[in-house]
């Protein structure tokens, strides 16, 4: 459930963010950020805010930014960011089903 509404005025991006379940992300990503830090990887140790991005670039958020979403989740992929002259892309290295 993505039950917090955000908006990040540095970027203008709307978001929902997570609280029910947070917790167990936290944990997902600790381990996961150990698992790296073993390997010899490297990552970014700012702390992990839970979130999906909406609307970017958004002038106003108004009031979709404020209504709770219900979302299913149907599994995971690692996806990598970068910018071109065309802005920012995102690709996905590699996916996975969910796990219970």
């Amino acid at each position: 459930m993505l039950d917090q509404a955000g908006y990040w005025k540095h970027n203008r991006d709307c978001l929902g963010g997570v609280e029910q379940g947070a917790e167990k992300l936290g944990t997902m990503v600790h381990d996961l950020r150990e698992a790296l830090k073993k390997s010899g990887f490297r990552y970014d140790p700012k702390p992990f805010k839970p979130h999906v991005t909406l609307i970017r670039d958004a002038h106003d958020p108004g009031e979709a930014a404020k209504r709770s979403i219900r979302w299913k989740v149907s599994g995971f992929s690692l996806v990598r960011a970068y910018r071109d002259e065309h802005g920012l892309l995102y690709r996905v290295v590699s996916s996975c089903p969910k796990v219970e």
